[in-house]
């Protein structure tokens, strides 16, 4: 929270000047009151006119003041929370490729959206307010301090019983948060797979299972969600009642005052309102201290995700290979399961590999590894002579490009999946399609290149979502491609004709894993790596 703070620093003094303003205007209504008051006890009817008036003035200004402090307040907020959102969006993209799988995707995207939402109703919306409190609270004991000293010795006796009670509640409340914001993560998890599982669902008639599962961990998150609420219900109670014995205090010990002539008659209006302002404040600080220290988790968590010094981004030029790979004693489990054992060989440059083998062998692993994607591994894997795990991805991937068997399709258009951030002409773009025989696709469409696909791709089959991954990859122009069944939702004649395509680039390096090494395309396989 503090570094939210700090980031909108400049907003944040706009937003406490308002507040302030806010503030005074409250109270200086209350002394026009008491001048009215005192005005009709001793009758000056010329004074109690130009005290209305001056109190409606005054109420004008403290309108305005709220409205500019609603909506400058409100636009900070939501900055707010779109920086946080950034914030763990580039800690994602920058770690590394291991850490970012620890966690299914639904899980991110509970941080993404219910913990950010989280913060934004536990801590940041409460921050303001408390901002507000304290404010109101320091003016409004300056300004009781000019009317008696017993009302100022009573109201401080008063707030440290207030502050007091709910500290009780503190490390209650943290782990409450805590369960809450994993049964967000849960549920959250649980409906996207479920979801995603409808097909399948729907095919064995077995839809009721998805309600009756979705419908227990609604249930499980609805209770943690009740028992927070159950923590900050008796926060609330024990701030409200020290709140009430301070109000009523005040008021009886102002009365008592003006009863002895001590203090204005019309002084009641004034420590009525300021007790309002000082006990309410008070009463409330608590509670909000509470609910934003609740987040601190959150916060923790966020933190906990780190940059990987592999996902350092810097401005290179990038340098022609030197030679292919080499991998020596490679030793690499998963678990307590030994996947590649003292594995050792040499991918040369401008060669074309297939990797076979039954399932289990360790053929995605092994691809994995050259990849880049896992690099807890023994031995050596050496690329153009430089250990894979001492290069950065933007060193790696600017050479080396992996297509997965099951490619993503972003919800937009051909052109945007085809690009992705990048720009490409549109003559590249029409020749990457045809190469992948993609190109009677959109020519059957008014958009063009801007034909939009659906989510996830769903106005095409898979066949032509593997093409068009494919087609991605030919844009991209990389010296060695690592390629993980790529073909295999294709008919034999189309799997044939983009094999060759790939094989036959004699600049190219291929590395590919197949369980259907076709007649066709063996020739161009300057290598078969069987494993076992």
């Amino acid at each position: 929270m503090k570094e939210l703070v700090k980031e909108f620093k400049f907003r944040n003094i706009v937003i406490i000047l308002v507040l302030a303003s806010v503030s005074l205007a409250e109270i200086a209504s209350s002394f026009t009151l008491s001048r009215a008051v005192n005005s009709i006890v001793q009758p000056d009817l010329t004074k109690f006119v130009q005290s209305i008036l001056l109190t409606l003035l005054i109420f004008f200004m403290y309108l305005t003041f709220t409205y500019f402090r609603i909506v400058y307040q409100g636009q900070t907020e939501e900055k707010m929370k779109v920086s946080l959102r950034e914030g763990l969006v580039d800690r994602l993209v920058k770690t590394d490729y291991q850490t970012f799988h620890q966690k299914k995707p639904a899980s991110y995207s509970s941080w993404l959206m219910n913990d950010v939402r989280q913060v934004a109703t536990d801590s940041i919306s409460p921050f303001y307010d408390l901002l507000a409190g304290i404010i109101s609270l320091v003016l409004s004991l300056l300004t009781l301090l000019t009317l008696h000293w017993l009302l100022i010795a009573y109201t401080l006796l008063s707030l440290a019983l207030i502050l007091l009670l709910p500290r009780l509640f503190k490390s209650t409340i943290v782990q409450e948060t805590i369960k809450l914001s994993q049964g967000h993560e849960s549920y959250l998890s649980k409906v996207t797979d479920f979801l995603a599982a409808y097909d399948t669902l729907f095919s064995y008639r077995q839809l009721p299972f998805m309600k009756d599962q979705l419908a227990n961990q609604a249930k499980d998150l609805s209770d943690k969600s009740f028992h927070y609420t159950k923590v900050m219900a008796w926060v609330a109670v024990a701030g409200g009642l020290g709140n009430v014995l301070g109000q009523v205090g005040i008021i009886a010990l102002t009365g008592y005052l003006a009863l002895t002539g001590q203090v204005t008659v019309g002084s009641i209006m004034v420590t009525t309102s300021l007790a309002g302002n000082i006990f309410n404040s008070s009463g409330n600080l608590s509670q909000m201290i509470s609910r934003i220290q609740s987040s601190q988790p959150i916060f923790e968590k966020f933190q906990r995700v780190q940059a990987s010094p592999k996902s350092k981004e810097q401005t290179l030029t990038t340098q022609p290979l030197t030679g292919g790979y080499s991998l020596e004693n490679v030793h690499f489990a998963y678990a307590d399961k030994q996947v590649i054992d003292n594995f050792t060989m040499d991918f040369h440059l401008a060669k074309n590999y297939a990797i076979v083998g039954e399932s289990g062998s360790g053929k995605s692993t092994l691809l994995n590894l050259i990849g880049g994607r896992l690099d807890h591994y023994q031995g050596s894997i050496r690329l153009a002579g430089k250990e894979l795990n001492q290069s950065t991805y933007q060193e790696l991937f600017d050479q080396v490009l992996y297509i997965d068997q099951n490619p993503h399709i972003f919800d937009g258009t051909i052109r945007e999946n085809l690009e992705m951030g990048q720009t490409y002409s549109d003559e590249d773009l029409y020749q990457a399609l045809d190469q992948v025989h993609l190109a009677d696709l959109i020519a059957g469409h008014s958009d063009g290149l801007d034909y939009y696909i659906g989510e996830g791709g769903k106005m095409l089959s898979g066949g032509q979502k593997q093409r068009l991954s494919i087609a991605r990859s030919l844009l991209r122009d990389k010296k060695i491609l690592l390629l993980d069944e790529v073909t295999s939702s294709l008919d034999q004649e189309t799997a044939i004709s983009i094999e060759k395509l790939l094989l036959s680039d004699e600049e190219t390096s291929v590395i590919m894993i197949t369980h259907n090494l076709r007649d066709q395309v063996a020739g161009m396989i300057d290598h078969t790596l069987v494993l076992s």
